[in-house]
């Protein structure tokens, strides 16, 4: 038998899966880096996190005395993402990201083989951030097993990966109410 990785089908399969999902409908599922130059509030990608250019980290062992391989183990680098337009929005925005979390988990809990690819997937450990951007808050999940990511270096990495922004005025403070700053 010629050796060969599941890593490349695997991908392939896990994007597969994540697009056809009803718990992701509406969700922008991409495969790889983003090249479309959308700029969904929500998405998900697979083998891309933004921050890296790793796609898949992993090991080959072999068992016993055997000359092929016999274990393959790794970790798809993904990214999940959502980007509200309002910078109080921090509650509502850390909870979508884990509800896109807790969807993929239900994708793999109903396929952990991803339709043969793979003897078992599932999520691994990840990192939630919550960056103030210019267009609000960014929540992302930085994951493995499944990596779900933000954008640790704020606007300028956010702008790089063309994740989607809007412009809108700074806040600004009112003024004190008359006699407010007497001593």
């Amino acid at each position: 038998m010629t050796w060969t990785s599941t890593v490349p089908d695997t991908i392939c399969a896990l994007a597969k899966a994540c697009q056809a999902a009803p718990e992701l409908q509406g969700v922008r599922v991409y495969d790889g880096p983003v090249v479309d130059g959308s700029r969904p509030r929500e998405a998900l990608t697979v083998g891309f996190t933004g921050d890296d250019t790793t796609a898949a980290e992993g090991q080959m062992t072999r068992e016993g005395l055997t000359v092929t391989r016999s274990t393959e183990q790794y970790t798809i680098q993904c990214a999940a993402a959502v980007l509200n337009g309002n910078t109080a929005a921090v509650a509502a925005v850390r909870k979508r990201v884990f509800e896109l979390l807790t969807a993929v988990g239900a994708v793999l809990a109903g396929d952990p083989r991803l339709g043969g690819a793979v003897m078992s997937a599932q999520i691994g450990a990840w990192t939630l951030t919550l960056p103030q951007t210019s267009s609000g808050v960014a929540a992302t999940l930085i994951k493995a097993g499944y990596r779900a990511s933000a954008l640790k270096g704020g606007i300028v990495e956010w702008l790089e990966a063309k994740l989607p922004t809007e412009t809108k005025d700074a806040p600004k403070q009112a003024p004190p109410e008359p006699g407010a700053l007497k001593g």
